[in-house]
């Protein structure tokens, strides 16, 4: 990986891997590195610093050519990775999405003229494809396995939570040692995700608007539940959103970032958490004639819809997903915050008070007036307002939340340089 990467828009992220031939049709893929790029009309991957120029692993020509030991695999645009692990550094997303593959072995299986990509653990491998993989893909050495990756780090975490059957004490206890101040919101989101999680019928699910300042805990709380819960969990941007025809993301780039993000958990897709953050930033306020498209668009996401969807945008054959939206969990997440402070004046008259000052209420009727229309407002049948931390809290956070990145740090040079860190 380069020292410094810059990324445009166009770039691609993609895995470069060793192939090694099973001699029964079968591939083991061993993933050695990670590269920034862009692929060219003939779809081979030019690295940025020159490195590597190499043709994709799921084409039978490349796969089953024995002077060819080196492909590129999981190729995909640097925003949609980005967005996918939360990341603003391309650095870190790069870092992230190699240690999530390379942590599994990875299987492709050559069928008449189509080459299948498994990208599983040993033991799912094992099952899933019976005759057609045999051990013989255990003579790849050790050496060359990647290392396994524990993504999760926190060991108050329950194991095989029962979806339908959701301890909202101990969810709600989990989330309120994390987010701080806003144990009534809390207890609101616990009991809809509760109720989502048991519902048989499309109809039952429940989307939420969760309104507050940044660093108030919206997106966090969200993540936490999707850790805790064991299910797939996808942050969306909507400020990139543009209707269909229009430059910029659309619906069917947030059914890929939902897919990819499901990866690891396919089955689980139909149970994700779909977070739409700067969900204000699509109100009609004259600015863009796209925004009620937009909005418009979202009212089958949010109603629940089975999508088709080419992965990868270059429409080729057999690159078509299919996602369900009906039983996921959905978010709206935004400041909304000239509504906000219009009711802060309206309440408290013409001085400036931060959102502690006390409670407000925000209707239906003001988010329509924001911008937002009558049809896509009542598909949120939940409006959580989040409180603004004061400096106050926000020590309290750093000092005793067990998400404090001070105590994290802390309990880690303790661990590994047994060093005490202090700090005032």
């Amino acid at each position: 990986m380069a020292n410094e990467v810059k990324s445009l828009p166009n770039d691609k992220i993609a895995i470069i891997c060793k192939c090694n031939d099973n001699e029964n049709n079968t591939y083991t893929i061993v993933p050695i590195s990670v590269s920034l790029g862009k692929t060219d009309d003939n779809l081979i991957f030019h690295s940025e610093n020159g490195e590597y120029n190499l043709l994709p692993i799921d084409r039978v020509e490349n796969i089953t050519n024995k002077e060819i030991k080196y492909f590129y695999i999981y190729c995909d645009d640097v925003k949609t990775i980005c967005q996918g692990y939360g990341e603003k550094d391309v650095n870190n997303a790069m870092a992230r999405y190699y240690m999530d593959i390379a942590s599994y072995l990875n299987i492709a299986l050559v069928d008449g003229d189509i080459v299948k990509i498994y990208h599983q653990d040993y033991s799912a491998i094992s099952e899933e494809i019976t005759g057609g993989i045999t051990k013989k893909y255990e003579k790849v050495e050790k050496d060359n396995q990647p290392p396994q990756v524990n993504i999760n780090k926190n060991n108050n975490l329950p194991t095989n939570v029962d979806l339908e059957r959701i301890d909202k004490n101990d969810l709600a206890r989990f989330l309120k040692s994390h987010i701080f101040e806003n144990d009534s919101v809390i207890d609101d989101i616990v009991t809809t995700i509760a109720m989502n999680y048991s519902a048989k019928r499309r109809e039952e699910i429940v989307s939420m608007l969760s309104i507050g300042n940044t660093g108030c805990g919206k997106t966090e709380t969200y993540r936490l539940i999707s850790e805790y819960l064991g299910v797939p969990f996808t942050m969306f941007d909507c400020s990139s959103m543009s209707a269909t025809g229009y430059q910029g993301d659309s619906v069917n780039d947030i059914i890929r970032t939902i897919y990819y993000n499901a990866k690891d958990k396919p089955q689980l897709i139909g149970k994700s958490i779909v977070v739409l953050e700067e969900f204000d930033k699509i109100a009609a306020r004259g600015l863009d004639v796209t925004d009620k498209n937009v909005q418009n668009e979202l009212l089958k996401f949010l109603d629940g819809f089975t999508y088709r969807v080419h992965l990868n945008r270059d429409f080729s054959v057999g690159n078509e997903i299919v996602v369900d939206t009906s039983f996921m969990t959905k978010a709206g997440l935004g400041a909304f915050e000239e509504l906000y402070e219009k009711k802060l004046k309206e309440k408290r008259g013409m001085g400036f008070n931060n959102w502690s000052s006390g409670p407000i209420e925000i209707t239906d009727k003001d988010i329509v007036d924001y911008g937002m229309s009558k049809q896509i407002v009542r598909r949120f049948l939940l409006t959580l307002l989040y409180k603004d931390l004061n400096r106050e809290d926000l020590t309290r956070i750093l000092t005793t939340s067990k998400g404090s990145p001070l105590l994290i740090k802390q309990e880690r040079y303790l661990r590994d340089f047994n060093t005490i860190l202090e700090y005032t």
